[in-house]
């Protein structure tokens, strides 16, 4: 009896080692592993701040364009104090189209740049032609000279833009943003990005309330060292116009290829579509969190 009773105690202790061996295992086998994203980690926050700050831009043109302020005074109450506003050419009968420069001023001092009402930082100069009115079927193109430089951030980090962004208005109120290797600096390095997205803006609320809900769809393809990643909207990117809130994406999803294997971003990780810069990468199914 106590030769049984032993026996069921010998086999017990082995029970019990096995089954923490496997879970061991198992757990290792479960855990996140940063390490695997550890070679395009600087390339793809580069990239995505590139991005942001792309779109910032844009939010910016859009604002003040859609306006019914733009040419109605010498400076559009919209911009910020201290940024020059200087029209050009204010006529469609030459047939040119509408002409005007938005000088932010110079980088300056900490906090870098002026603050704007979206709680972007900005310096530089944006040079913008529109061939009519935008409210229209319209084509607009945005010139980022490195004669002035154009500068957007948060005051601490800035990045420099340079190069050419056309804007084309169809029937649907899509507006389709193309670039050609629009030149990103910033500390972080320096990254070529050629654009081929449609964006969308629906009016929500009320008249005295209103917003715009802006869907992004399409593909970017950002080019660093020598070496070119394609970034697929797989799913809509997802801003609000609200000025606390327009300079984050809010949902969304982004695939990057080529990768290790492809890499794919959520905009939105918690589904709670915060206002923030939280998103989540994952690849090989291993998943890790990141603020870019």
């Amino acid at each position: 009896m106590q030769l049984i009773n032993k026996n069921q105690r010998q086999l017990r202790f082995k029970f019990f080692i096995i089954l923490f061996l496997l879970l061991t295992i198992l757990g290792c086998n479960n855990q996140e592993y940063p390490i695997e994203i550890k070679d395009g980690y600087t390339s793809t926050v580069l990239g995505l701040s590139s991005i942001s700050e792309f779109l910032s831009t844009y939010d910016l043109i859009s604002d003040l364009i859609s306006s019914n302020e733009l040419f109605s005074s010498d400076n559009p109450p919209s911009l910020p104090l201290g940024t020059r506003f200087l029209a050009v050419d204010t006529s469609l009968i030459d047939g040119d189209g509408y002409e005007f420069l938005i000088d932010f001023g110079e980088l300056g001092n900490l906090p870098l740049g002026t603050l704007c009402k979206d709680f972007k930082y900005r310096a530089g100069v944006l040079h913008v032609y529109l061939d009519q009115n935008y409210l229209n079927t319209s084509e607009m193109t945005i010139v980022l000279s490195s004669d002035h430089p154009f500068y957007s951030g948060d005051g601490k980090e800035m990045t420099q833009l340079e190069g050419r962004i056309v804007l084309k208005q169809d029937s649907q109120k899509n507006m389709i943003v193309t670039s050609d290797d629009i030149q990103i600096t910033n500390t972080q390095g320096h990254i070529e990005l050629s654009t081929d997205i449609i964006i969308h803006e629906r009016e929500t609320g009320s008249t005295n309330q209103s917003s715009k809900i802006i869907t992004i769809n399409g593909n970017m393809q950002l080019t660093n060292d020598g070496e070119k990643q394609d970034y697929t909207i797989v799913s809509p990117l997802l801003k609000k116009s609200d000025n606390s809130c327009i300079r984050h994406i809010l949902s969304g999803h982004i695939a990057i290829n080529p990768f290790i294997e492809n890499m794919v971003i959520d905009f939105d990780p918690y589904s709670d579509s915060g206002c923030d810069n939280l998103i989540s990468l994952t690849v090989n199914g291993k998943r890790t969190f990141l603020n870019y």
